[in-house]
Formats: structure tokens, sequence, C-alpha cells
């Protein structure tokens, strides 16, 4: 191998990779920046098999759920590309990779870093970032061990040692990916409670209104549509608790809320606090009875939930579809307007704006030039 010509290479390459990761730094949604980095890896490294993000979750003292939040391997798109449907062997084996890296990050849940050999086929997982309940790891899969190759934009290809460079490599990307999610993560979350905050909120509504009407494309489509709602959540009496115990224990209380909607709820939820004693939760993919029961059980969960000072904490919420017809704020205020008539009518229970228009209960919000009117 001629060192005086790869070494070029191998600085051309670090250079294009380090130009495309640029990118990440003008993303504000972390989903986002994670399908960027691993288009970025799957382009650039030729014999990178596989990449995926396993999600570790502290649920009790000794309880540890992991599970795959993300996950690409480069067979998909290669079957994607040319329309076959994928061996039910190698589905066999992604699971049996994945059954592989659950028992060594299991096994040991503190590791920072793990290199080894599976199969033929060389890894390593990365801790990439982590909170106090929730820890999340990178791994790199490639294919077959040995040297590997590597695309320049030039269409020439840069061989690599497994064992050295490669890993090295995926090693400071790794660190670039978690630094930019970090700073993301500050930006986008409550500081108290870990939730995303309302500035995200925003933003985040926006995305999901422009997907959820562009996955229905006609009327009759948007109109039947029961995919997604947007619930408020307020918790009953917080002024009290805060005149009673004090505000520090009031922050103690919103902390031990916010992990039991973390602990509750499903990790394709969208989680927010929306301000002082208020949470949003959207759920996705549920119909109107699911609502019913997801919410209900969750009222229920903080009722009997032993907060500190054995002080009895309940919860009134407030519900909407999602509607192609209407913007962020209606909904918002949609929700809000159940949330107010269950406030008023006994608390600790849940409304649903639809049904309590339906039956007289509350009237209707109609837009009128952007002026919301009941």
């Amino acid at each position: 191998m001629n060192t005086e010509n790869i070494v070029p290479k191998v600085n051309q390459l670090c250079y294009e990779t380090l130009q495309k990761l640029a990118l990440l730094t003008s993303i504000k949604d972390e989903e986002c920046a994670l399908e960027v980095f691993i288009d970025i890896l799957m382009g650039k490294f030729n014999s990178l098999e596989s990449v995926s993000l396993f999600k570790l979750e502290r649920m009790y003292k000794e309880t540890l759920s992991l599970r795959v939040q993300n996950s690409r391997h480069r067979n998909d798109l290669d079957n994607l590309n040319a329309e076959v449907v994928e061996p039910s062997d190698h589905m066999e084996s992604k699971t049996a990779f994945c059954d592989y890296i659950k028992q060594i990050i299991s096994k040991k849940p503190e590791l920072d870093e793990y290199s080894g050999s599976y199969l033929g086929s060389d890894f390593l997982i990365k801790r990439v970032n982590q909170d106090k309940q929730i820890a999340f790891f990178m791994v790199y899969q490639f294919s077959g061990a040995g040297d590997v190759e590597a695309q320049c934009d030039s269409n020439s290809d840069v061989p690599m040692n497994h064992l050295s460079s490669s890993i090295q490599m995926m090693r400071c990307l790794s660190d670039i990916y978690s630094n930019q999610q970090n700073l993301i993560s500050l930006n986008d979350k409550d500081a108290l409670t870990g939730l995303y905050n309302r500035k995200f909120f925003d933003r985040k509504m926006s995305q999901l209104l422009q997907a959820f009407v562009s996955r229905n494309q006609n009327r009759r489509q948007i109109e039947s549509a029961k995919g997604m709602c947007l619930a408020i959540l307020d918790i009953d009496h917080f002024k009290k608790i805060n005149d009673t115990y004090g505000h520090l224990y009031g922050d103690e209380v919103l902390l031990h809320f916010a992990q039991q909607m973390q602990k509750v709820f499903r990790d394709d939820d969208w989680l927010f606090r929306y301000g002082g004693e208020e949470f949003i939760v959207i759920l996705k993919d549920v119909d109107v009875e699911a609502i019913s029961k997801i919410l209900h059980r969750f009222r229920t969960h903080i009722e009997l939930y032993a907060f500190p000072k054995n002080e009895k904490v309940t919860i009134s919420i407030g519900v909407t579809l999602f509607d192609g017809h209407i913007g962020q704020s209606e909904i918002v205020e949609r929700a809000d307007h159940a949330l107010y008539y269950i406030k008023e009518h006994g608390r600790n229970n849940v409304g649903y704006y639809e049904e309590l228009v339906r039956d007289g209960l509350i009237k209707e919000i109609v837009t009128h030039d952007d002026i919301e009117l009941f």
C-alpha cells in the first residue's frame, strides 16, 4: 500500500466529511439531525453496514428499558433501490445482532465505548448522549473484517483499517454529533423538567401539521383522519401546593410529574412543558378509543402516584383531534376550551372538545379572518 498516495485521500475524506457535518449546526431538530448524520456516514463509508441508535432508560431502581430508537442498514437501502423484498435470513441476522448489542449494553450500562466483532463483522458502541434517566448509544457495524473503504466526492476509494482508522473516525464523528445534540437539547428543553419547551412546541407543531396534511391529500381523507391529537394537562390546585409547601416543593412536583409523563407515554409521543403547571402531549397514530384509554390511564396513574410528602395530586385534561383545516393556535385553543370546562366541572377528568361541542356543553370555536370566536 502506497502511504504517500493514501494520506492525501484520507485528508480529503476528513475534510469532506467535516464539511458535510457542518450542516448539523443549522438544524434545530434532534430527529432531523440524526437523519442527516446517518445519511452522511452511510454515504461516505462504503463498508459501514449499519448505524443504530439505542436508547437506555432507567425505569425503576434496578429496572432498565433498552430499545432501538433509530436504525439504518445498507441492505435496506439497496433493497429499496432494487425494489426487491428483503430475505428473511437477513432480517434474522439484523435481529440477532441487535440482541447481541442489547446484551452488551445491559450488562454494562455505564460503558462509554466498546468495540468488538460479531460473526466476522467489526462493530463500535459509542455513548453519545445522556441525562439522569436516559442514555443513548450509537452502534456502528462494518461489513466483514480487515480493510474497508471510504468514499471521497472525487469517487476515489480510501482503504482504511477497521480497528484503527475507521473506528477512530467513527469515534470522532460521534463526539461531533453528541456535542451538536447537546446544544439542540439545551436550546429546546425546559431547564427544570427536561421536557421540550414552548419554543420547540411552536416549531414542532408547524412540522406536524404540514406532515398531517400531506398524508391526507383530499378533503374527505382529512375530515376522517383521526391519527393525531393534542392534549393539555393541567395540575389541579397547583397554586395551593406552592402556597402550602413552598415553590421548591412545587418544582419537585413538576419534576416528578414530567418523569411520569416520560414513563407512561410512548417514545413516539411528543411531550412538552407548555408553561407553569401546564403540559402538552401530542399522541400520534391513535384512534378516538385509544386516546381515551391512554389519557385516562395517565390521569389515574398520577392520582395514585406517591408524590413527596404523600401529597395527592390530580390533573385535568383537555384534548382535541388534529384537523387539516385549522392552524396551530386554534388546535391549542380547542384543547384549552375543553380543559376549562373540566376545571369548572369537578376537575380530575378528561374533556374531549369534539364531544363537548356535539353534546352542546361548550360552544364551537369558529375562526374568521384569524379571529377566534365562540
